[in-house]
């Protein structure tokens, strides 16, 4: 089993003297450092989730804002399924998926740019290298994201009749009962 702290700075901390001030200083630093990162990231969780709840609100009342101003041409040509498929969907994805990628790409983006920060101050160079990778990463992350959009497409093009054919059994499920359809209609969903 391997040890978390290194012999020399554990004999370090053995040797701490509250009498010395330059000890005291230190343990005094190391703990206004651990509070301190402990504290921005509370912060920028706090800041992440709120961010993402203001998203979600305006992406809702967006979305809402054009359903109701649509023509009714556009209801003809998508089914309503489609329409609910679209909605929970994209509403879902906000209120779940929004605050975890957004704290992990801020995440991401802070240790990226320490990483190459930090050695790019005492070392020009790493920069000349930095760059071009950024560019490859960057041109393979929006040819990923363009792939995502299409699959996630078809998913709800391939969901929709499910949800199309629900609705519609629940707008007329009063003469499905009238007329004692019900085995037909489970039938045909499951068809």
């Amino acid at each position: 089993m391997s040890q978390v702290f290194p012999d020399w700075l554990m004999a370090q901390w053995n040797d701490v003297s509250w009498s010395s001030s330059a000890d005291r200083s230190k343990v005094y630093l190391y703990t206004g450092l651990a509070l301190g990162s402990t504290l921005l990231l509370y912060l920028s969780a706090f800041f992440c989730y709120q961010a993402a709840i203001n998203s979600s609100k305006n992406l809702h009342r967006k979305m809402l804002e054009s359903v109701v101003r649509a023509t009714v041409h556009f209801f003809d040509t998508n089914p309503s399924g489609r329409i609910c498929n679209r909605f929970s969907k994209d509403i879902g994805l906000m209120d779940e998926s929004l605050f975890p990628a957004f704290f992990v790409f801020l995440e991401t983006f802070w240790v990226t740019f320490i990483s190459v920060g930090i050695p790019s101050v005492a070392n020009f160079w790493v920069l000349l290298a930095a760059i071009p990778l950024a560019a490859v990463v960057t041109y393979y992350g929006l040819y990923c994201l363009k792939i995502s959009r299409e699959v996630s497409r078809l998913e709800a093009i391939n969901r929709s009749p499910v949800y199309s054919h629900f609705s519609l059994t629940l707008e007329g499920i009063l003469d499905i009962r009238a007329y004692q359809q019900q085995e037909h209609f489970v039938q045909e969903f499951f068809r």
